[in-house]
């Protein structure tokens, strides 16, 4: 098993996936392999896992979006795939694309399934529905940053292979409506029945999330005092509730098939009960969406009872081994997925923390040691995944566990089952269900209130990881073999991080990927300042809480010396509510402080001027007097390290550029210039430019984005000067190392480039 998981987990490190001719190759290797005698034998199962993944991966790729008809108007045919979220203006749906024709009529290659909004519709979509739509796609594309989450990968864990959204016109009609058949559609309708039945019940998003394994309703904050106790594991399907529902079914029908006796001639009713429980363990699987921890749950359920039918023992790790290797085969993307290592680990540290134990018949053995070797046991697989970890966790858990399973969970499961057909008993069910949640609630906001509730860590390297790992085997072993403290020592490279920080007389720079808007970081020695924060996508997505704060966790980032916010547009300060929740910040400079709602903020002004660790930070613009509206107020920020400078325009069009160029003259060169205005057709004049005369112009923009920023023209400016151009979009996140003689260059999309990652 080990074998067969590490050579599927090898190709997931790949920039790109090898040459198709190469697998004949490997494949007649593996069977080589395999048919000796020796140890050589495991090489094979290594080829075998590679080889497996690879073939899918081939299969996934394989319907990738056609890049002539990206961005434009296409009319397809298909079916709704998912359970709708509705949002304020906007539903959200799976879509599974049948036929695809362009403008002029030509058929296309289908992308599959792909991922839509649409935005200001009156009409109901529910899955299993067939639809006529005109679409605008794109391939997957996500933020590319240090410490940010990966949602290309995500998008190709789930086969999606392109996103995009409806266009409101006449041919967007309802070919079929018979959608009473599929399992999402049941969700669907209970879902429905259940939002119907206690729409006023604050805690029925959680119920829905508990039953249905939908936890789109939850609301972001109830969600992050989840996070923050270390129990949003308890609203997924997870395997102490598949477990909880089997076992509670073969103990119910165990008693039953006992009473028939002709039956029992043939078959056990051992074996009868433990099949009712496989079956409904199975359905409430499905009824929960067949998550990656659901299907774990459910493998290794349906292989416990599979032994039982065997009538002899099997060992612990055999049975998880087994179950790991079906999940392997059923979803081997589900690699790339935390759930899955967070899942199986949670189990291995179990069995290797309780088996082979003198159990004592206690309390805490049977409830407060399975929570301690969890919180200690997968302390490096959360810090390694999240850069946090709930420190009030274990303490959460020994209370939420046991709440959620028997009190809460048992009325959800009862509940639904009998909404189809007995609304009124149903509904008291349910809302006794929620009511019991809402006597646990102020508990976990009680521990996620606590001064140190939550340890935010930087991003760990892989050896730091495989260096903890040790630690937490050392720790968790028999209390009679000695030395057991030592694994404490393993875990300090872990708990006590050392910080990368640049040189005395050098900064760091990174010009963030934030889609269509602006944030950077600028960190010397001993100091930081962030440049814009991005922008606010929608009430529950924002640069800040998606790229900003990330990437400073992985730099151990918590206090910011400076803030400089260029102007009030929203591109470029959304994320700021998000930066100031998680970091101490010291000063927040702006040019807008009327359209800013942050108090003790100061006005940025020409001429003001600071140093730190040897670097020079100088403001160049507004003046004391502005007249230009928004985007020419921009705070424009010079930095120089020795005789290499940096510049930092905002927003500003060409009458501020005028303005500089007036001012400063022959002052502003710089070897490096964040393009004005996005590269709007409205800014960088050549006669700016060409006294700025950049070696590299960096360009924050959005992939496809609605403006086509950078404009054509611009560009063909730079390219005129010589300049060497990279933009967020192409690029991802812009690491800059600046020394007083030399300019070092990353490219993060580049450094960490997987091979489902898109090319543009």
């Amino acid at each position: 098993m080990l074998a067969f998981l590490a050579g599927s987990l090898s190709l997931t490190f790949m920039p790109w996936l090898p040459s198709f001719y190469c697998i004949p190759l490997l494949l007649i290797l593996a069977v080589a392999c395999l048919m000796t005698g020796s140890n050589v034998r495991l090489a094979g199962v290594f080829l075998l896992g590679f080889l497996y993944i690879f073939s899918r991966a081939e299969l996934v790729l394989s319907k990738n979006l056609d890049r002539s008809i990206e961005g434009k108007t296409l009319v397809v045919s298909g079916v709704v795939s998912s359970l709708p979220e509705k949002r304020r203006h906007s539903i959200r749906f799976e879509f599974d694309i049948n036929h695809v024709t362009d403008s002029k009529g030509y058929g296309h290659h289908s992308p599959g399934k792909v991922r839509l909004n649409w935005y200001n519709t009156p009409v109901e979509v529910a899955p299993g529905q067939t639809w006529r739509l005109s679409l605008r796609l794109k391939r997957p594309w996500g933020f590319q940053n240090p410490g940010g989450f990966d949602y290309e990968s995500w998008l190709f864990q789930q086969r999606i292979r392109a996103t995009g959204y409806v266009v409101n016109d006449d041919q967007n009609r309802l070919i079929n409506d018979s959608w009473l058949i599929s399992i999402d559609s049941y969700r669907h309708l209970l879902r429905q029945q259940i939002a119907d039945s206690l729409n006023s019940v604050n805690e029925m998003p959680m119920l829905v999330a508990l039953g249905l394994g939908d936890r789109s309703l939850i609301k972001s904050k109830d969600y992050q005092t989840l996070i923050n106790t270390g129990t949003s594991h308890l609203l997924a399907i997870s395997g102490l509730h598949i477990g909880l529902v089997s076992i509670l079914v073969y103990i119910v029908s165990l008693p039953l098939f006992k009473r028939v006796g002709h039956i029992l001639n043939r078959i056990p009713a051992q074996y009868l009960a433990a099949t009712a429980a496989i079956i409904a363990a199975t359905l409430y699987a499905l009824l929960a969406g067949l998550s990656v921890s659901t299907q774990r749950a459910l493998v290794m359920t349906v292989a416990f009872w599979l032994c039982l039918f065997g009538s002899r023992f099997h060992a612990a790790s055999t049975v998880f081994c087994y179950a790991m290797l079906a999940v392997l085969l059923i979803d081997p993307f589900s690699l790339l997925s935390p759930a899955f290592w967070l899942s199986f680990g949670a189990v291995a540290i179990l069995l290797f923390g309780m088996s082979a134990r003198i159990r004592p018949m206690s309390v805490w053995w049977r409830w407060g040691r399975p929570q301690y070797l969890v919180a200690v046991g997968l302390l490096p697989v959360l810090l390694f995944s999240f850069k946090q970890y709930a420190v009030t966790g274990m303490l959460a858990n020994l209370v939420a566990i046991p709440w959620i399973s028997f009190a809460v969970v048992p009325l959800v499961l009862f509940g639904l089952c009998l909404l189809p057909v007995a609304i009124i008993p149903a509904t008291c069910l349910l809302k006794v269900a929620a009511f019991n949640i809402s006597l646990l609630w102020p508990t976990l906001e009680l521990l996620e209130r606590l001064e140190y509730s939550v340890w935010h860590g930087p991003s760990p390297s892989y050896l730091q990881l495989l260096i903890a790992l040790v630690g937490v085997v050392i720790i968790l072993l028999p209390r009679g073999l000695p030395g057991r403290w030592v694994g404490w020592i393993w875990l300090l490279p872990l708990l006590s991080p050392v910080h990368a920080r640049p040189a005395e007389g050098v900064a760091w720079f990174t010009l963030l990927d934030v889609g269509q808007g602006l944030s950077a970081v600028i960190q010397t020695r001993d100091h930081v300042l962030i440049y814009d924060t991005g922008g606010r996508f929608s009430p529950t997505f924002d640069a800040g809480t998606a790229v900003l704060v990330p990437f400073l966790k992985s730099r151990g980032l918590h206090h910011i010396d400076k803030v400089i916010l260029s102007h009030g547009d929203n591109d470029h300060i959304g994320g700021t509510p998000a930066l100031l929740e998680f970091s101490d910040v010291g000063e927040i400079l702006t040019s807008e402080p009327g359209r800013i709602d942050i108090p003790d903020t100061t006005s940025c002004r020409r001429g003001d001027s600071w140093q730190w660790n040897g670097i020079r930070f100088r403001l160049l613009h507004p003046g004391n007097t502005m007249s230009y509206k928004s985007n020419n107020k921009s705070c424009v920020l010079m930095v120089m390290v020795g005789q290499k400078k940096l510049l930092l325009t905002g927003d500003i069009e060409i009458e501020a550029e005028s303005e500089l160029l007036e001012i400063y003259n022959n002052q502003l060169d710089a070897g490096v210039m964040t393009a004005p205005h996005h590269g709007s057709k409205t800014s960088s004049s050549s006669e700016f430019i060409q006294a700025v005369n950049p070696g590299l112009v960096l360009f924050s923009v959005g992939y496809h984005n609605r403006f086509n920023f950078p404009n054509e023209d611009i560009i063909r400016r730079y390219n005129n000067l010589g300049s060497e151009i990279l933009n967020t979009a192409r690029n991802g996140a812009i690491l800059l190392e600046l020394r007083q003689n030399k300019i070092t260059v990353t490219e993060y999309r580049q450094q960490s480039r997987r091979f489902w990652h898109t090319e543009m």
